[in-house]
C-alpha cells in the first residue's frame, strides 16, 4: 500500500481512536476518592493551595510548576460552576478534570509523534510510530491519571517535531519552538532536562553547514540568538522567578538535598553505572512492550545499515539525531541519578517508537514477501495491543474493588473493616499505618467493633512491615485469614514479576483478616 493509500487516510484517525480508548478506559480507576490510588497524582487540594498563593511568595513542591498551572485553568471553571455543591462531589469532578487533561494530551503525544516520523520517513512509518507511542503500556497508565509524567511526553514529543524540523530548514520559528516546548518539559517535569543537554552538539555544526561559515558567525547567528533568549524567558515565566524565586530554590534545593541521595540505587562506580544503564534497558523494554522494544533495536539496525549500504541520508541523519537525545539522557540523567523505573524512560520510549515506525513502515512496504512480513508487524502489534490493554483490565478489575465489595456484604459499619498500610493503597476504607500497630502492639486492630484488618501484600515495604504482616498472619493479634483477593485472567499478558514497576501497586494481592 503506498503512502497516498487507505493507510495514510485512515490510519491516523484509527490510531487516535484507539488510542482515546485504551487512554480513556478506567479513567475512573479509585474514584470517588479524596486521594485516588495513583501515586504522586497532583490533587485538587494540592492546586488550590498554589492558587490560594497564586503560586508564589516560596510555593514549591517536589515537581515544577507548570503542570500546576494547567490543572488550574481547567479546573477553576468547575470549582466557580458547582459553588455550593457538596465537597467531595466537586471533588471528584476536580480529579476527573485533571485526568481528562491527561488523556487530551496524551492523544497529542500520539499524534505528535506521527507528525515526526512524517518529517523523517513518510506517512507509512509514521501511523506506526504513533501506533507504538499509544500502545506503550506505563503511557496508557498515565494517560488517565493526573500524575506530571503523561504530560511532560506531551511537550518532549513537540520538541522533537521542531528538533526534526529545525535541522531540516533551520527556520527561526522552529529554533524558538524547539526550545520553548523543551524548557516547557523540564517545568513540567524535571527529569526531562537530560534530553536536551548535548542537543547543541547536533544543532550547530547542522545550523554551520546550512550557513556556509564559521563558528564565531554560527554562534552568534539571529537563530541561536532567539533560542537562548527564548530559553531565559521561558524559563524565568514557568518557573514564575520574579515572584516565586525563594520556592524555586526550594524545589531545587529538595531535588538536589536527601531526595536524591534516597533515591540512588547504585555506587557511582564503574560497575554501580553499567549496572543502572542494565536496569534502565529492562525498564525500557517494559514501558514500550517487548514488541516495540524489539522492533526499535531491528529499527536502529537498519538505521546504521542504510548508512553503510544505502542513499538517503537525510532520514538516517535525523533518526542518528534522535539517538543523540537518548544518549544525552542516558549521560546526564540517568547516570547522574543513577536509579531507574519505567516512568523515568518514558522520553526514550518516544524515541523508540520512531524507530519502530521505521522499521513497521519498511516491513508493510511493497516487495518481496510482503504477505509474510506484514503477518510478522501484525502478530508483534497484536502483542502490544494486548500488553496496553492489559492496564486498563488492571485498573478497571482492581482487587480493592473486590475487597470493597465483599467487605460490603459484611461489614456495613465504617469502622467494623480497617485497611493496615497506606491510605493510597488501600481500599476506600479506614487506614491504620504499620507505625501504630507496632507502637500499640496489635491493639488497634483490637479495638472494639473493629471486626476486618485488609493487607496489601504488594506494598510491604521494610524489614519490620513484614515481621508484623507474619504476626497477624500467625494469629497474634486475634485474626484468621478469611480472604484473598487478586484479579487475575489469561488476557493479562504483563508480566511484572522481579520487577520494579508503575503497574506494581495496580491490582495488588490483598488479604482480608477476621477477628
Amino acid at each position: 500500500m503506498s503512502d497516498g493509500g487507505r493507510l495514510s487516510r485512515l490510519g491516523l484517525p484509527l490510531v487516535l481512536l484507539l488510542a482515546l480508548g485504551l487512554f480513556a478506559w478506567g479513567i475512573d480507576w479509585g474514584l470517588p476518592s479524596w486521594r485516588g490510588w495513583a501515586g504522586d497524582e497532583l490533587l485538587p487540594q494540592s492546586v488550590s493551595q498554589g492558587l490560594a498563593k497564586r503560586f508564589s511568595g516560596g510555593w514549591h513542591t517536589k515537581y515544577p510548576p507548570f503542570h500546576y498551572y494547567l490543572l488550574a485553568l481547567v479546573q477553576t471553571p468547575i470549582r466557580r460552576l458547582l459553588q455550593g455543591t457538596d465537597r467531595f462531589e466537586v471533588h471528584e469532578h476536580l480529579m476527573l478534570a485533571g485526568r481528562w487533561l491527561s488523556v487530551t494530551l496524551a492523544l497529542g503525544t500520539v499524534w505528535l509523534i506521527y507528525r515526526t516520523g512524517r518529517e523523517i520517513y513518510g506517512r507509512r512509518g509514521a501511523v506506526f510510530a504513533g501506533l507504538a507511542a499509544a500502545l506503550m503500556p506505563t503511557l496508557v497508565y498515565f494517560a488517565k491519571t493526573a500524575n506530571v509524567d503523561g504530560p511532560f511526553l506531551f511537550w518532549i514529543a513537540a520538541s522533537l517535531l521542531f528538533y526534526v524540523r529545525l535541522l531540516d530548514r533551520h527556520r527561526l520559528r522552529d529554533y524558538v519552538l524547539f526550545t520553548a516546548c523543551a524548557f516547557v518539559a523540564v517545568a513540567t517535569k524535571d527529569q526531562a532536562y537530560g534530553l536536551y543537554v548535548l542537543s547543541p552538539l547536533v544543532i550547530l555544526p547542522s545550523l554551520r553547514r546550512h550557513l556556509g561559515a564559521g563558528w564565531v558567525k554560527t554562534l552568534l547567528d539571529r537563530r541561536v540568538l532567539a533560542a537562548v533568549a527564548t530559553a531565559v524567558v521561558v524559563f524565568v515565566l514557568s518557573f514564575n522567578i520574579p515572584w516565586n524565586s525563594r520556592g524555586f530554590s526550594r524545589h531545587v534545593g529538595l531535588l538536589t538535598g536527601s531526595q536524591s541521595e534516597e533515591a540512588q540505587a547504585y555506587p557511582n562506580s564503574p560497575s554501580g553505572h553499567l549496572q543502572n544503564m542494565a536496569q534502565a534497558l529492562r525498564d525500557l523494554e517494559f514501558c514500550v512492550g517487548a514488541p516495540v522494544f524489539a522492533a526499535a533495536l531491528l529499527g536502529i539496525g537498519w538505521t546504521f545499515f542504510q548508512a553503510l549500504f544505502q542513499e538517503n541520508r537525510r532520514e538516517r541523519s535525523r533518526l542518528g539525531a534522535l539517538l543523540v537525545l537518548g544518549l544525552s539522557y542516558c549521560l546526564t540523567f540517568l547516570s547522574v541519578v543513577l536509579f531507574s523505573r519505567d516512568r523515568y524512560v518514558l522520553p526514550l520510549g518516544l524515541i523508540l517508537a520512531l524507530f519502530a515506525g521505521h522499521l513497521f513502515g519498511a516491513l508493510t512496504a511493497p516487495g518481496a514477501w510482503r504477505s509474510l512480513r506484514i503477518g510478522a508487524a501484525t502478530a508483534a502489534l497484536a502483542y502490544s495491543f494486548l500488553l496496553a490493554l492489559s492496564v486498563d483490565l488492571r485498573m478497571v478489575n482492581d482487587s480493592r474493588y473486590d475487597a470493597e465489595r465483599w467487605l460490603r456484604d459484611r461489614a456495613p459499619l465504617p469502622r467494623q473493616a480497617v485497611a493496615v498500610g497506606r491510605a493510597k493503597h488501600s481500599p476506600r476504607i479506614s487506614v491504620v499505618e504499620w507505625r501504630q500497630v507496632w507502637r500499640t502492639e496489635g491493639r488497634v486492630l483490637q479495638r472494639p467493633g473493629t471486626r476486618f484488618v485488609v493487607v496489601n501484600l504488594s506494598d510491604l515495604r521494610s524489614p519490620e512491615e513484614r515481621r508484623l504482616y507474619e504476626r497477624l498472619r500467625a494469629g497474634e493479634f486475634g485474626h484468621r485469614l478469611a480472604e484473598s483477593s487478586r484479579w487475575r485472567s489469561p488476557w493479562d499478558r504483563l508480566d511484572t514479576r522481579g520487577r520494579f514497576t508503575t503497574l506494581d501497586l495496580v491490582n495488588p494481592r490483598l488479604e482480608v483478616y477476621e477477628r
